[in-house]
This record gives structure tokens, sequence and C-alpha cells, in this order.
């Protein structure tokens, strides 16, 4: 979680909300905040190392005496080291344009010069993905600001144009390590409040602008793979077959006239992931035994040709239900993720299966006739389908997993899920991207499940009710051909 330090001096208190009201509650939420309200705080909090971020919200700091110079040395080497310092509030309103251009030279190394206030129409500029992301930002509305003049176009966050020359109403750059934002609104509006977050790396997809550009939409496809539907694997008919084919009807043709992303998202491990996978998740896939007189020898993870497979509960051979995922060919279990899993046999021809839901393998390969729909996909000229590998039930778990990357470099919103199993990989990815403010909408009937009909039943309820949406796949496509006609 982010540190952030508030500079607020002149008496105007940030927490009191006389800047920015719903700002400092979205701070709260995402980060810990404290205010400094006298310069000796300040510097006992940047000599600690604390913050992460610093918020200059007055020009106290750019007076010329001995403490505020002090301060202001202090936070111009500390950004330098990697913090992220952002001007910003009153200091616009109270500062000395000179004085302000010369701290942008002699502290900071850039040329940015202050101008005038003016109240102009502004342009949100091509900023590069790694300084700040997009998506939460206004692209364009009228400012009375303190812009800035001589900013590099790669610098400028927002752009206004005078009768002479572009100036920045919002300036963004690297310096050392940090960097350092530049905000002149004097408004105080939600315009600035966003860009603050943005700025400061703070802003979520909660704050993404919504509209109806179906580009901002992705029909997510999870798990539709040989292990979980190939008869080759004792897979018979059952739900997750019938979403195969309401997929290959109704739904993939639909997003794809629509110009909704197709995004395959599945089981497909590294080598490193199966050795770091936690006992948990591994238990749900089976797991190598030997006998306990065979116990001597066997080394961690090596049970060798001694070993066999057992299910969750320590059972050679599978006592459920002819289709759940543990189960194999025959009643056979596997060894867990990771282990061979032999030869199957396809179309008549014996095929080596590989290891257990590891990249690029036949078992981790896509269920035809799925994988002819996606690389069918991934031929298109215009918005071509895209795999994205995960490694535990969610798509969304970790840090920043792949989807979750995919999804903010596309400024993606809503999301249509699909797939196997519905109360599982499907319902953990889409509680997941539920709880990180994603609009979600399970598609039933094209998603499907090998517990009882009460798993589905249970998740189709609170979906509808609760965690988003949720409508039939034929519902999915007339949608879809109201909105094109």
């Amino acid at each position: 979680m982010p540190n952030v330090l508030v500079l607020s001096f002149e008496g105007f208190s940030f927490s009191s909300r006389q800047l920015f009201p719903q700002l400092l509650p979205k701070l709260l939420s995402r980060a810990a905040v404290h205010e400094s309200l006298t310069i000796r705080d300040a510097l006992h909090y940047v000599h600690s190392g604390w913050p992460s971020i610093i918020l200059i919200t007055d020009a106290v700091i750019t007076l010329e005496l001995d403490e505020s110079q002090h301060l202001l040395d202090t936070v111009a080497d500390y950004t330098k080291h990697g913090c992220t310092t952002v001007w910003m509030g009153f200091t616009a309103e109270t500062v000395s344009h000179s004085r302000l251009s010369t701290i942008f030279k002699e502290n900071f190394d850039l040329r940015w010069r202050v101008g005038d206030e003016e109240k102009l129409d502004t342009t949100l500029a091509p900023v590069e993905e790694t300084m700040l992301r997009r998506t939460s930002l206004v692209p364009s509305f009228y400012a009375n600001a303190l812009f800035l003049s001589k900013v590099p176009t790669a610098q400028t966050v927002y752009a206004g144009s005078s009768p002479t020359s572009v100036i920045a109403y919002a300036a963004f750059a690297r310096v050392g390590l940090g960097k350092l934002g530049y905000i002149g609104d004097m408004n105080f509006g939600e315009e600035a409040e966003r860009l603050i977050l943005a700025m400061c790396h703070m802003d979520r997809p909660e704050d993404a602008l919504q509209d109806d550009d179906p580009s901002k939409s992705a029909l997510i496809i999870i798990d539709m793979q040989n292990f979980f539907l190939s008869p080759a694997f004792g897979r018979s008919e059952g739900a997750g077959h019938l979403a195969a084919r309401n997929l290959q009807s109704h739904v993939i043709p639909a997003a794809r006239k629509a110009g909704i992303k197709v995004l395959w998202v599945n089981w497909g491990l590294t080598q490193k992931e199966v050795e770091e996978m936690p006992p948990a998740v591994s238990r749900a896939f089976g797991f190598w035994a030997v006998d306990g007189e065979e116990l001597e020898g066997v080394g961690f993870g090596d049970g060798g040709e001694r070993s066999f497979g057992v299910d969750k509960f320590g059972e050679k051979r599978f006592q459920g239900g002819h289709a759940l995922l543990e189960n194999g060919l025959g009643g056979a279990v596997y060894k867990g993720l990771g282990s061979e899993c032999g030869t199957v046999e396809v179309g008549g021809k014996i095929v080596e299966a590989g290891k257990l839901l590891m990249r690029d393998t036949w078992n981790a390969a896509l269920y035809s006739p799925l994988g002819e729909l996606y690389e069918e996909g991934t031929k298109l000229e215009k918005n071509p389908d895209v795999w994205i590998h995960k490694n535990r039930m969610s798509a969304m778990w970790g840090t920043k997993p792949l989807l979750e990357e995919f999804l903010e470099s596309e400024g993606i919103r809503t999301l249509f899920f699909t797939g196997v199993n519905t109360d599982q990989c499907v319902g953990g990815t889409f509680t997941d991207c539920f709880s990180k403010g994603y609009d979600c909408v399970l598609l039933s009937d094209g998603c499907g499940t090998t517990s009882p009909d009460f798993a589905q039943q249970c998740f189709e309820f609170n979906a509808a009710k609760t965690f988003g949406f949720c409508l039939s796949c034929e519902d999915f496509a007339r949608g879809i051909d109201g909105v094109a006609d």
C-alpha cells in the first residue's frame, strides 16, 4: 500500500476536504495518508523514508526562507531517489511564478516555465502508458488554471492552445528515479482529482469513464481445454459441451460482429509455477503417492516409477461421478499438476497428452472445435483473439496477473464470462473481477460445471442479484443484433 504525505501549511486543511471533496476518501481507501501541517513534521516524515508519494498543496515550500528552502531541497532529493511528488491544490493560486520556474529548473532540471492564469479548453495528450493510465481521465474539459510553457510534448498531460502557443494545464516527468507532476487547476474539480490519482498510480478500474464502446468489453472464455472436455480423458457429454456449442453458434460470432475482444483464458503452467504451487491448489488435481514400504529413498516431488496417482482423499481410483476434474479415462487419477498424463487416443491416433495443464501440451490445448475458432480469431485483421495463461483457479489472482494487465492496457471495463467450471475457475475469476470494479455478466448456458446442479444455480443467482448480471447466450446474441441494427 502506498504511503502518501500531504503538505498543507497555509491553514487550508486537506483533511477537512477544502481541497477536492471526493479525493481524501479515495486516498484513505487506497493508501496510508498523513497530513503535515508544519515543516518540522514534514521533514521528520521525509527523513524517515516513509512516503512513496508527496502531494504539495500550497506554496509555503517555495518561500525563500531557510526552513522552506531546507524542506524544498529535501523533497527534491527524495523525489529523485524514487518518490512521486505532485504540485497541486492551492499552489497555483498563491505561488510566485518566477520562483516556481526557478525551482523547476534548479531543483528538478526541468525547462518548465510558469505562465499566466487562463481559462481554456484543454485536451488529454497521448501520455506514455508507463507514466500514467488514461482510462480514468476526461478526454477534454474547460479549465481555469495556471498554465506552463516550454513543456516537452512527452511530458504534457493536458494541453491548451493560447493565441501564440500550446501550453500545459498539467505536466508529468521523470526526475532521476522518481516522478514530478504539476497540476495548475484552480477550480478543484473532478478532472484534477482524477489526474492526481492517476499520477500517483492509485486509479482503479472503477474510476474508468463509462461508455458504450464495444472495444471496452471482452468475452472471457475460461478453461475450455482438452483436459476438461475431451472424450480422450473420459469426459462424457455434459454442461461444458453444451456451453461449447453455444459459444460456437451464438456467442463468439456475436462478439466478433460487435467488435468485442475475445479472450481465451486457460491453465498454462510453467515448471517454476508447478514447483511453487501451494498444496491446497495442487490437491484439487490429485497427487502422487508411494506405498509405505517403498518410501525409503524417494525424494521430494519425485516418486518415479514406484509412484501412483491418488485423488484429493488419497484414493488410488476415483470414487465419484464420471466427469469431475480429477477423473481420468476409466476412473484413473493423475499424479497432479505438471505430472505426465501419458498417451490418449484421438481420432484413431495415439497422442502424447503431455504434462498436466502445462503450457504447449495437448491436454492444455483448446477442445475442438473451439480450437479451430480460436485459430480463426487469431488471423482476424481487426481485433484478433487473445490467449492468456493463468496459474490459479482465478485468472485475477496475484499482484498483477496477465489478465488484469491486458484489461488495463486496453481500457476494458465490461466482461462477459463463459467456460468451465462455473463454480470454480469461472466463478473465482468472476468474483475477483467484480471486487476490482469491473462490470461482470455471466452467460448462464455459456458455462457449465461438473458439480451438482445446485452449484450452477447458486452462482447464477448471485451473478444476477449481487455480483453483476446474468443472461443466456441467445439473449447476448439478440442484444448484439439489436445494437448493430
